[in-house]
């Protein structure tokens, strides 16, 4: 099985996505609103591979983190964004939007770095928007955590076993 057949990805997109996060040093990392473990799962794993591949991790969403959600990695770096984190370069960074079908479910200034900073898409809902500079979105996945899950697996980067454990909470609990 090739890494397109893994993903739903064609090998131009699958080697664009990647691209993009290779090059940009600044990753904000975005749940939704009421974040929930599939959000949640996603966002602790792409922040795990962040910090690993020595990238400024900004992770956060519009809402508090769930308490009981605290086990995931991600849990004591999350923040409410009710603006643009300190330190986030909207020129060298890049966002990602996980479990996110539309605008309206994400911060409150997303729309307004768009054209300035590429967003990335991912989800598994019907209903997206597409509002991403990359949209990828499988409706047959079951959760996007079986997608962040494949994508790591097509990349040299591989998955280690604190990614993995918060991709097998982001699909188990979707």
């Amino acid at each position: 099985m090739n890494r397109a057949e893994i993903t739903g990805l064609s090998d131009e997109e699958l080697h664009g996505m990647a691209t993009l996060l290779q090059e940009r040093n600044d990753w904000l990392i975005l749940a939704h609103e009421k974040p929930d473990g599939d959000t949640l799962g996603c966002a602790a794993a792409v922040a795990a591979l962040g910090k690993r591949l020595e990238k400024n991790v900004f992770l956060g969403g519009p809402d508090l983190f769930p308490g009981h959600y605290a086990f995931l990695l991600a849990g004591l770096d999350y923040q409410v964004l009710d603006t643009i984190p300190a330190g986030f370069s909207v020129d060298s960074g890049v966002a990602i939007c996980l479990d996110t079908s539309t605008l309206a479910r994400s911060v409150s200034w997303l729309a307004d770095i768009s054209g300035r900073c590429p967003i990335i898409n991912i989800d598994h809902h019907a209903d997206n928007k597409r509002y991403g500079d990359i949209n990828w979105i499988d409706t047959t996945a079951s959760a996007t955590g079986e997608m962040i899950t494949a994508f790591f697996l097509s990349q040299p980067w591989g998955l280690r076993p604190q990614e993995a454990d918060a991709l097998y909470v982001a699909i188990v609990t979707d």
